[in-house]
């Protein structure tokens, strides 16, 4: 039987780079003592979808509002379509 190479084709061209649509770099929340969000790096391409899962208590609703402008992180960076979060405020584009 003859052998035919198995060949991976991108879905997308070459030539596309998925632009990040929700970035963050060290987006931390903490309140005194407690840490809610731990220094979290996150990058999210065009088009990918992200979930998180995690038991109650974990930083999820609290990292949302934090991308949303809801909650000013306590250190950190994030950036929706490229505008930051913290200086962008309604400027943000929405979908």
């Amino acid at each position: 039987h003859p052998h035919f190479p198995i060949v991976a084709t991108p879905l997308l061209p070459t030539l596309y780079s998925p632009v990040a649509m929700v970035e963050n770099t060290g987006l931390t929340q903490r309140s005194g003592a407690f840490t809610a969000v731990d220094p979290l790096d996150l990058e999210v391409a065009e088009g990918e979808i992200l979930a998180r899962l995690g038991h109650n208590g974990a930083g999820k609703t609290t990292t949302v509002r934090m991308l949303t402008g809801l909650l000013e992180p306590t250190a950190g960076t994030a950036r929706i379509a490229g505008y930051d979060v913290a200086t962008a405020g309604t400027q943000v584009p929405a979908g």
